[in-house]
This record gives structure tokens, sequence and C-alpha cells, in this order.
């Protein structure tokens, strides 16, 4: 390699929504930390929020967020004698990264020490990265959140003009108001994945706060038209929300075929705005729940107090999911 060029990690995304996908950045980062790396992120190859056309290496995620690495994917590729996986090139990157289904354990072998570019897993959990960390780290034995908050720290900040968008549209409705409460709400095709509380739920913990502060005003981010309506009927002009993409049925925004650069703009921006209230309201099994509060500036700070709604016993029984679920295990007890 180039003496100029520090040992770098290349960290991939796996085929999901903005949320999860940076949970897996966060992994990434953890492990180029760990081993004295320099992380590139590159979202290219399964990314759901490339533009509509582009160029055959546009890195995604510098759309959004502010680089980690001073190079390209062009110019580590070209410039390295020694990557892991071998033969992996410029020209077959995208291939390899859609192919690869290496495990952690082989990356974390001794023999990869001397790659000039290690290949980061589709998909690692920070837990199992954590586990590398020696004992006299500061983090060693920390929990997933305080891992998460360290590593935004370093390495993950918005673009500014994101971040100059989300302080026009702040200021323009929220402007010396001292009490907002910020309600997120994950509808598509999270029902696939989760049980979703009803929004009686959501309604319920938001009143709780307006009872305390009578005139607080609300911030709603969701994907859905439904929530956005129903809640609009019931705060009215109090209820801002931002112009979104939003789903009328159960898929994501992010699979719905549109421009990604937009999409992905637009989750980040709610994302943002998700952290500027002083009380946040969501679901904490939803990757958007602990981006707001562990990810963003704000949330790193502690800048605001947040809030999960609970599920109600409705909610599990008459969940899709559990139904089918209940189902399935009918049949095979009869089948006994």
């Amino acid at each position: 390699m180039d003496d100029s060029i520090n040992k770098h990690l290349i960290i991939p995304c796996h085929s999901a929504g903005m949320g999860s996908i940076l949970n897996g950045a966060v992994a990434g980062l953890l492990y180029a930390e760990i081993t004295g790396r320099t992380p590139l992120i590159y979202w290219n190859a399964y990314c759901k929020y490339m533009p509509t056309a582009y160029e055959t290496h546009h890195n995604a995620y510098t759309d959004f967020f502010q680089e980690t690495s001073t190079h390209s994917i062009e110019y580590l590729l070209t410039r390295s004698q020694k990557v892991f996986p071998s033969k992996t090139t410029i020209l077959n990157i995208d291939k390899v990264i859609q192919a690869y289904q290496g495990k952690f354990a082989d990356l974390c072998s001794t023999h990869t020490d001397d790659f000039d570019v290690l290949l980061f897993p589709l998909y690692v959990s920070i837990e199992a990265v954590a586990q590398l960390l020696p004992e006299e780290h500061a983090l060693h034995g920390a929990d997933t959140s305080s891992i998460t908050r360290w590593i935004a720290e370093l390495y993950i900040e918005i673009r500014p003009e994101i971040k100059q968008q989300v302080d026009i549209f702040w200021n323009e409705h929220f402007k010396n108001e001292s009490h907002v409460v910020t309600l997120h709400i994950r509808e598509g095709d999270k029902y696939r994945e989760a049980v979703l509380p009803n929004y009686n739920k959501y309604k319920a913990t938001a009143d709780a706060y307006l009872k305390k502060h009578p005139n607080a005003k609300i911030f709603l981010a969701s994907d859905s038209d439904t929530a956005i309506n129903y809640f609009q009927q019931r705060y009215g002009p109090r209820l801002i929300t931002s112009t979104a993409t939003r789903s009328s049925g159960r898929k994501g925004v992010h699979r719905m075929r549109n421009d990604g650069t937009k999409i992905g703009n637009e989750i980040v921006f709610d994302a943002e705005c998700l952290s500027r209230g002083t009380h946040f309201i969501g679901l904490d099994e939803s990757n958007v729940f602990q981006w707001v509060c562990h990810i963003t500036k704000r949330g790193r700070e502690h800048r605001f107090t947040a809030e999960s709604v609970q599920h109600g016993i409705s909610d599990l029984i008459f969940n899709r999911r559990n139904l089918k679920k209940c189902i399935q295990d009918t049949l095979k007890e009869k089948i006994r």
C-alpha cells in the first residue's frame, strides 16, 4: 500500500432501513477503533438510498453523513496490495460485497493483520464486536447504548447542509418554544418485524406530557399517512410534520423505488428533528428510537428526555404475526 495511506476497514451495508444499517455501521466502526484501522463506510451494494442515477462506485453514505476517511474506495482499492477477502478489486468490489458471507471469526483471525484493507461482513451485532474490547479499555463491559454514543461521537455526523435544513425548519415552527414533544411512529412494513402499539398508546403517552406542559407543541415523524391523519385530527394546528414521503399501506418507504437520496435525506432530517425537542416519544424496539437517543448529537449529549410507549394486551393478542403463529402451533398440535 502507498505509505501515505493507513490500513483501512471497508464497512458495507445490508439490505434494510437506515436505522438498521446505521447499527451495522456502528459495529464496523467499533471494530475499526479496536484494530486501529481507518474506517470507510461504503453504502452501494444492497443500499436502499441510492440516487436514481449514479456512478458505479457512488457512496450513498456521504450523501447524508460526513466522510470517515479522506480516501475514496476507488483510491484505496487501486493502491492496496493486500485486500481481504483475497482477489477483491475495484472492478468487482460490489459483487464481492453481494456475495460475501464471511464469518466475523474469519475477520478476527490473526492472519488478517497484515492486510492493507479488510472488508467487514454485511452485518455483525455491536454486542459481538464489543466482546473484543480489551479489559483496559474504558468501554470494556459497557452496554450497547454507551458504546453507540461513544462511536457516534467519534465518527458519525450529518452533512452540514442537512443540519442547515433542520435549523431553518425548526426556527420556522418552534423558535422560542420552551416545550416541544417529538413523536415517532413507524408503520409501513414494520408490522412484519415487531408488535406495534395502538395509536392510542402513543396519544396517551403524549397527553401525559401535554398535561404537565399544556402549551407544548408537537412534532410527529412517521412513514404512515394514516398515523399523520389520526394525530392531525386530534391535535390540530399544534401538530407539525415534515413534508416526507409516506406510505398508505404495508410497504416501507425505502422499498417504494422512489429516489433513494430523497428518501434518505427525509429520514435523516426527521431523525434530527426528533432530537430537537424537550421530550421524545417512540418505541424502544425501533432502530430509529436508538438512533435518535444515541447517535444524534443532542441524543449523545442527553439534551432531551425520552420515553417508550408500552404494549397493551390487545396489541400482543391481536397482532397479525402472533395470530399466524398461534394458528400454526394449533395445527402442529392436531397433527401430533
